[in-house]
């Protein structure tokens, strides 16, 4: 994928100090092959962005070799500009959850100053798939998302203060720490891949899959879902869920294995008992996500849906984008997509 330069308006005056300083292209690419698809302000904002962060080897020859090329920079707004990303980039590898929500005065007191240094700060709260708007390529775009993660929280538990997951008081608490950002939330994924096939297993239901029960159930979760965002005091966005990842042979083993801790008194064989109940293939699936997200865009929220380009023509998500024998995609990679789409709905 190519990369997308956040240096645009300064890239030529970077690319002057830095080849006056002893930066050579042909030098970078020696140490540095895989990036020779960059044109030259594309390599320099690629070495001025990720260089560090990705342990890349930076030959300059002389980095005083002209001190007089420092006055054609305007060093406080480029300064200003490296140091903001680098910082909001950072401050995305940490996570928080329902035992360690709150930010700390320090990381509100950051957001603050990146903020008036231009950097855009979001709260982003979901289940274990939100990773996705949490990686450090969306720092690097301006935009500090301050994550509070979820896992295995359904939609429907939202606005269920006993909920088994208990994450609401956690999801206000967290909020009420920083009342003037707006919030990404991404909830639905659990409820979809996990509620449904939990409750025919609890229920013994053995028959084939049913379309309407399942659409009934999504749209209680939909419900509860809207019922706990519309309570809360803030600007609000709402993220579609991702399409399925796993193929029609990895559903069960998946399932299994995401659900060990929550199943672990499950009264039989769960593997077993897997195979008796009706799963969706994976383009029916996928076709239910879709159904989710339009009813979920019918909250009324501003809505940051996934990437058409996540999945192929053939229906299925992209082969480099599914992690690896998981029902998550590969957020590394995936980040570029949700990036794009969460810079459409801020703007």
């Amino acid at each position: 994928m190519a990369y997308d330069a956040s240096y645009r308006s300064d890239a030529d005056v970077l690319k002057d100090f830095l080849v006056d300083a002893g930066f050579s292209r042909d030098v970078y690419l020696r140490f540095n092959p895989d990036l020779a698809h960059f044109d030259d302000n594309g390599l320099i904002g690629h070495m001025l962005e990720a260089g560090l962060s990705e342990h890349r080897r930076l030959p300059i020859v002389d980095p005083f070799a002209s001190a007089a090329s420092l006055l054609h920079l305007d060093p406080e707004r480029v300064c200003s500009r490296l140091l903001a990303r680098a910082l909001a980039s950072e401050m995305t590898v940490y996570q928080r959850d329902r035992f360690g929500a709150e930010l700390s005065a320090q990381e509100i007191a950051i957001a603050t100053s990146l903020r008036a240094l231009g950097i855009r700060t979001i709260l982003v709260v979901g289940d274990s798939h939100s990773e996705a708007y949490a990686q450090p390529i969306i720092a690097r775009e301006g935009i500090l998302p301050l994550w509070m993660r979820c896992p295995g929280a359904s939609a429907k538990g939202l606005a269920n203060s006993h909920s088994q997951g208990g994450y609401s008081g956690a999801i206000r608490r967290f909020l009420d720490m920083a009342p003037g950002l707006p919030a990404l939330f991404q909830f639905g994924q659990v409820d979809l891949e996990f509620c449904h096939v939990y409750r025919c297993l609890m229920e013994d239901r053995r028959e084939a899959f049913s379309e309407p029960t399942f659409s009934e159930e999504m749209a209680d979760a939909v419900a509860a879902y809207s019922s706990f965002l519309n309570s809360l005091e803030r600007e609000i966005l709402v993220a579609g869920v991702f399409p399925s990842t796993l193929a029609d042979n990895e559903f069960r083993t998946a399932f299994a294995r995401a659900q060990i801790g929550f199943l672990q008194a499950y009264p039989g064989d769960l593997r077993a008992d897997l195979d008796k109940i009706a799963i969706p293939t994976e383009l029916e699936r996928n076709r239910l996500h879709r159904d989710l997200n339009a009813q979920l865009t019918r909250m009324g929220f501003p809505m940051v849906l996934p990437s058409p380009a996540i999945v192929g023509d053939d229906g299925r998500v992209a082969a480099n984008l599914r992690g690896e024998a998981d029902h998550h995609l590969c957020f590394e990679t995936a980040s570029y997509y949700s990036r794009d789409s969460l810079l459409a709905a801020l703007s």
